[in-house]
């Protein structure tokens, strides 16, 4: 398929900042700013005559605040949001808000806009801006009703049924295998979470590798973030990941462990927490790897009520891991790879 720019609309109060910013997007090849706005009722009317890709959008704005603005578009018009502000900072109320509002991204502007400030910042948001759109031609009219599904999503926070998470672990031959199982899966998915024994530095690299295969959204967890519907986080080398829930939503807890783990990251710590604060609400995946990583964790997540799936002897290039779990009994389902999307797909009452 024939790869095309990515539309940008630009809306900011600022006359000065959104000429920075146009004549900044202007500079990448992949993107095309066609228009900017200095408010939300302006932005609007753009919106509906341009029919941008991706909007970028200040949050202190005349006439009505960017959150309220969000609340109110992305119902209607579900088109991928990035915060660009220096009031939204991620971790803050005003962030949460945003991104609970429907914002796919966050991107801080600095306090003081020097010009190393000003090109991090534009670094930032144009992998954000490539991160949020659409990189292939596709029917205009199929996109637009994938975007719309996935708001509504988003959104409600609901699949139609009761799945919030999908957690996968591996070892030996996961790269392979996670590869294998994603491609098979739609943008429209809830959080799929990644705990992947890697070597030091490897994980964002995984992460980037991997967004060539999967219309998801992948990116290496950070500590903080709000999980999201459509993307999936990769554990990264060295430390920690667990989830939380944090009111209706749930949360990355991303931490250099203060006790001793044979692996950084450990299939079961992230397992574990998942069993904890997700229960009969999350999927648990384990798939090839050597040794018992990810073994309890998945009997926890089946004692929890969640649903659990083991790679099968057959397909695995190491039957360690899997193995375990099912000889502990932690395996509801036990499949062969080429499978197990399928089996996803089926309890998210999508076609396969």
């Amino acid at each position: 398929m024939k790869k095309k720019s990515t539309r940008v609309l630009v809306v900011d109060d600022s006359s000065f900042v959104r000429e920075l910013m146009t004549q900044a997007l202007k500079q990448v090849d992949s993107i095309e700013v066609v228009g900017s706005a200095s408010d939300p009722y302006e932005a609007r009317d753009l919106l509906m005559r341009l029919q941008p890709d991706v909007m970028t959008l200040d949050m202190e704005m005349p006439r009505m605040h960017g959150t309220e603005f969000l609340r109110q578009l992305i119902p209607q018009w579900p088109i991928p949001v990035i915060i660009v502000s220096a009031h939204a900072a991620r971790g803050t109320s005003q962030a949460k808000d945003a991104l609970s509002a429907g914002a796919f991204e966050i991107v801080s502007k600095p306090g003081h806009l020097s010009r190393t400030g000003f090109q991090d910042m534009m670094n930032e948001l144009v992998r954000k801006i490539k991160r949020a759109s659409p990189t292939e031609e596709t029917d205009p009219a199929l996109f637009n009703a994938e975007k719309r599904a996935m708001a509504t999503a988003q959104n409600c926070n609901s699949f139609g049924n009761k799945y919030r998470l999908i957690a996968i672990g591996a070892s030996l031959g996961g790269p392979q295998a996670i590869k294998t199982l994603l491609k098979h899966l739609p943008q429209l998915m809830p959080p799929i979470i990644i705990s992947q024994h890697f070597p030091a530095g490897f994980s964002r690299f995984f992460a980037d590798c991997l967004q060539q295969d999967t219309p998801l959204t992948t990116k290496e967890a950070e500590d903080g973030e709000i999980l999201r519907w459509g993307h999936i986080y990769i554990a990264p080398c060295g430390l920690q990941t667990e989830v939380k829930a944090l009111g209706q939503e749930l949360q990355l807890r991303v931490y250099k462990p203060s006790e001793s783990h044979v692996f950084n990251p450990s299939v079961d710590v992230l397992f574990h927490s998942v069993s904890k604060h997700v229960g009969a609400h999350a999927i648990g995946i384990l798939l090839t790897g050597m040794g018992e990583d990810g073994a309890q964790g998945l009997k926890s997540m089946l004692d929890a009520g969640a649903h659990t799936i083991g790679q099968d002897e057959q397909s695995s290039v190491v039957y360690g891991m899997p193995g375990a779990a099912r000889r502990m009994g932690g395996v509801q389902t036990e499949l062969p790879l080429q499978a197990i999307a399928k089996q996803v797909l089926k309890m998210l009452g999508r076609p396969a």
